[in-house]
């Protein structure tokens, strides 16, 4: 069952967790959306309590993206993930998709891209129980 479905978004820029979980809240599936500054307090939440999706940056201070993602895939297999990225680079996708994640995104600005996002991750979160 998809109702309440969990979210972590990690993102060390705290206007764009504000935004992120903002547009999540608005989603159909109506997910319980949790956000993180870095990726030792993800890496906490994601002990306490199950998530069903992580939205990470990949370029964060300290730990970044890849480093969470690896620690993630090992303790958390069933968790989905999503990479949002201002990155424009097709290495780190490659990298990213090598790692297991199931959706790599730039991050939105235009209308059309956040309507692509928050339909993008309403899909990842009514195929949870797929």
């Amino acid at each position: 069952m998809a109702d309440n479905a969990k979210v972590l978004i990690l993102d060390d820029e705290q206007d764009l967790l504000d935004l992120y979980r903002d547009l999540l809240s608005r989603l159909p599936s109506q997910p319980v959306v949790h956000t993180a500054n870095s990726g030792a307090r993800a890496l906490a939440l994601l002990e306490s309590e199950p998530f069903s999706l992580l939205l990470t940056d990949l370029n964060m201070p300290g730990m970044d993206g890849f480093q969470v993602l690896t620690i993630v895939r090992r303790k958390f297999p069933t968790v989905r993930t999503v990479v949002m990225t201002s990155v424009k680079d097709d290495q780190y996708r490659t990298r990213a998709y090598s790692m297991g994640v199931d959706l790599f995104m730039e991050k939105p600005s235009k209308p059309q891209e956040i309507a692509l996002f928050s339909d993008c991750i309403e899909s990842l979160l009514g195929k949870e129980e797929a």
